[in-house]
């Protein structure tokens, strides 16, 4: 058998390798977590090497969330989220990454409490535009007991004041998740022709940033068929989405 160590330096070996060849993120960061453990079962400290397998694996997660695969995103970015420090940015950034792309997959109680953890994390590290993004999933998270949700009316004015705040702070990813929200709280509320203004500068900056298009996308769908537009205006932009 192959002593533990050499297993270890030949799966960084490997990493390094891939990562020359453009092999995917997900590829290698996979190779870097096996050295992590295999030198944590030697009781050698992979400190760093933790850190640099778990920002591949959060971006390979991410990746997964954009390609329409939130099954795949999921598992990626709680296993970036055992390797990474708590004390990091990055720490903060895949927890609530990982309650974004898995929003269908996680019980509602328990995403909550994540984008509570995910904020506090982002405020501690003095990171807002990520504390914002958390904040603003969580008002539009449906709440245990519905009287302590925000109706679609209350929802605007956070939304606004944050999208306000964000254009400032340039996060395009943040902006595009308040931009959701109030496109979202919008339709519920009936004005489409203001939900289709909201969602198109969302998917403007999604598109941008090669990042996940699944909710923008829905909400679009929707207004194109409520929004006073011209139907042939209306068909072409649903062939757009085809």
């Amino acid at each position: 058998l192959i002593p533990k160590t050499r297993r270890a330096e030949l799966h960084v070996q490997l990493a390094e390798w891939v990562d020359a060849h453009d092999g995917g993120d997900g590829i290698v960061g996979d190779h870097l977590d096996r050295a992590c453990r295999l030198r944590a079962e030697l009781g050698l400290d992979s400190t760093q090497l933790a850190e640099q397998a778990g920002l591949r694996l959060a971006a390979a997660g991410r990746r997964a969330a954009a390609a329409g695969d939130p099954r795949r995103a999921k598992r990626l970015l709680e296993r970036s989220l055992e390797l990474l420090p708590e004390s990091g940015d990055a720490y903060a950034a895949a927890l609530i990454e990982l309650v974004a792309a898995g929003w269908n997959l996680t019980p509602n109680a328990q995403r909550r409490q994540m984008l509570d953890r995910g904020a506090r994390l982002a405020a501690e590290r003095g990171l807002r535009a990520l504390e914002l993004r958390a904040r603003i999933l969580d008002i539009g998270s449906p709440a245990d007991d519905a009287s302590g949700m925000l109706s679609d009316r209350q929802l605007l004015e956070p939304a606004a004041a944050a999208i306000q705040e964000l254009e400032s702070l340039g996060d395009a990813r943040a902006l595009a998740t308040a931009l959701c929200t109030r496109a979202d709280a919008e339709g519920s509320l009936g004005r489409a022709a203001a939900a289709l203004d909201s969602i198109d500068r969302a998917l403007e900056l999604l598109r941008a940033g090669d990042e996940d298009r699944v909710w923008a996308l829905s909400i679009l769908g929707w207004a194109l068929t409520e929004a006073p537009l011209p139907v042939a205006a209306g068909e072409r932009r649903l062939s757009e989405l085809a």
